[in-house]
């Protein structure tokens, strides 16, 4: 396994070798891309997983011929295709559950959003699904320490 190097942590993205990842894209896929997907090898990726300038998800050929849908279901246009049948390997309902995307695809009002949105929520269902086991601030802090050791590393 290649190590893993993050230049640069915002609040909404992280950046690896001048690419920018939505911050809860899956890192533990960085060094395991397949030859010709995601952001610097498919074209594809690039016009339909890349959402804000961070890339958030595979497109549609690449997370079904590649992929099997392990990786996501794809991205048209900024939006997952979501097989309802398959959905604890969605990108929507696994590692973007309960961010702003996640509520803007599945229409939840904004009421609903402060009481669904509740850290214990958050890790209690993540832990749940297959792509990733970890919870989603337990990655934030991983990226973030990945980020120091780096810059340190300059």
């Amino acid at each position: 396994m290649s190590s893993l190097r993050i230049s640069k942590i915002e609040d909404t993205y992280y950046v690896h070798e001048k690419t920018k990842y939505y911050l809860y894209f899956p890192y533990e896929w960085l060094t395991t891309m397949a030859p010709g997907t995601g952001p610097n090898q498919c074209q594809k990726c690039v016009t339909h997983g890349i959402i804000d300038d961070a890339f958030i998800g595979y497109c549609v050929d690449c997370a079904n011929y590649m992929y099997d849908m392990k990786r996501g279901h794809g991205f048209v246009f900024g939006k997952e295709q979501v097989d309802p049948d398959y959905k604890e390997t969605s990108a929507l309902y696994t590692y973007l559950k309960y961010t702003r995307y996640y509520f803007e695809a599945t229409n939840i009002p904004a009421k609903k959003r402060k009481s669904s949105s509740t850290d214990s929520n958050i890790e209690n269902d993540l832990s749940i699904h297959t792509i990733s086991t970890d919870s989603i601030s337990s990655q934030a802090e991983l990226l973030r320490k990945l980020s120091v050791s780096s810059e340190s590393e300059i």
